[in-house]
């Protein structure tokens, strides 16, 4: 087997770690013996996946939000609000 192959299931075994929450922070190095040496995966690894996949979601909605207009981007004090008004968001109320 090849580095190339080692280093691309390492990289497909540490994301699906990451989707099933088995994965934490700086948690869940993997390493794989290749050679005289070892391959490992870099320190939060997981965590800099899901800030990638983040900002390509977010990219996604830009650009579809493009495509009817311009966006209206709310002022920091408008952002502010929504804010804490997302921090009950989805709990019952009681």
């Amino acid at each position: 087997m090849t580095a190339d192959k080692l280093r691309a299931d390492l990289v497909r075994i540490t994301k699906k770690l990451d989707v099933l929450g088995l994965s934490h922070g700086t948690s869940g190095n993997l390493s794989v013996r290749y050679g005289e040496g070892f391959l490992i995966t870099p320190s939060g690894f997981g965590d800099a996946f899901r800030k990638t996949v983040e900002v390509e979601n977010l990219s996604e909605l830009y650009l579809r939000a493009l495509q009817v207009g311009e966006p209206v981007l709310l002022s920091a004090d408008e952002f502010q609000d929504a804010q804490k008004r997302f921090t009950t968001y989805g709990k019952p109320v009681s």
